[in-house]
C-alpha cells in the first residue's frame, strides 16, 4: 500500500516506483472533485497564513470575509489566479501519474463523491478489483 502524497512534481516517481517495484500490484485511486480539492487547500492555508504577510486583494477580502466575518467586504471571487495556478496542478498531477501507471498495471478509479453516497457499492467494486469476497454478507457488515 502507498499513497501518492500531494507534494508537486512528485506523484510521477511514486507511480514509476510501483510500476517498477510492483508490477502486479493493483492500484486504487480515490479522487475527489477538484473544485473541493482547491477550496480545501485555500481555507486550510487562509486559517494558517500570518497577519504580516503581504497578500493580493482577493486574499484580503477573503481573509476579512471568512475569518473576521466582515460581511459589508465584498467577495467577488473566492479564487485568485495564483490559487488556481497552485492547487490545479496538486490535484491533477497525480491522477495524470495514476493514467499512465494504468498502461502497466491495473487501475480502480473511484470517486471520493460516489464514496460518500454509496459506501457499499463502491466496497463492492474494490473487493472485486482485489479479487477478494465480495459477497453481500461481506460489503454490508
Amino acid at each position: 500500500m502507498d499513497k501518492i502524497t500531494p507534494y508537486i512534481n512528485t506523484s510521477h516517481i511514486v507511480a514509476a516506483s510501483i510500476a517498477e517495484f510492483l508490477p502486479n500490484a493493483k492500484v486504487i485511486q480515490l479522487v475527489r472533485d477538484g473544485r473541493d480539492v482547491i477550496t480545501s487547500g485555500v481555507f486550510h492555508w487562509l486559517t494558517k497564513a500570518k497577519e504580516d504577510v503581504e497578500t493580493d486583494e482577493i486574499t484580503r477580502r477573503r481573509k476579512a470575509f471568512f475569518l473576521n466575518r466582515d460581511t459589508t467586504t465584498p467577495l467577488e471571487r473566492f479564487f485568485s489566479d495564483s490559487d488556481l495556478e497552485e492547487w490545479c496542478p496538486t490535484w491533477s498531477q497525480p491522477i495524470e501519474s495514476v493514467a499512465t501507471l494504468s498502461q502497466t498495471n491495473p487501475v480502480l478509479r473511484i470517486s471520493y463523491e460516489d464514496m460518500i453516497q454509496n459506501q457499499s457499492a463502491v466496497l463492492k467494486k474494490v473487493f472485486v478489483f482485489l479479487g477478494a469476497n465480495s459477497s453481500d454478507n461481506v460489503v454490508y457488515n
